[in-house]
């Protein structure tokens, strides 16, 4: 059995429509799970926060470069920060929970 993808359609008085600017797919029933995983006309949530709006997944690229909750890639370190993409990339040079990575000292005598 076929069906669409509840992405692209609704039920208005008792009737199926189909929603234009929603997903247009039309899967076998046992590929619905599959596909609603996928389907870029699902609406997700912001991996950075859940204070972000809900969003079309076929946003989220774009959603991502802007979002004011990018936490810094030091959050594992314990920093706090977050901020767009532009300003994690000027906090990270002042960042003081980076990680330094250590050199063993040669003791060759």
């Amino acid at each position: 059995m076929r069906i669409h993808c509840p992405n692209g359609c609704k039920i208005v008085n008792g009737e199926l429509v189909t929603i234009p600017d929603g997903c247009q797919e039309v899967i076998l029933f046992g590929q619905r799970e599959a596909h609603e995983k996928l389907c870029l006309f699902a609406e997700v949530n912001c991996p950075n926060s859940s204070s972000c709006d809900l969003l079309l997944r076929r946003h989220l690229p774009a959603h991502l470069e802007v979002c004011k909750r990018t936490p810094c890639p030091n959050k594992i370190e314990g920093c706090t920060f977050e901020g767009q993409k532009k300003e994690i990339e000027k906090h990270l040079h002042q960042c003081h929970f980076k990680q330094t990575i250590r050199k063993d000292s040669d003791n060759s005598s």
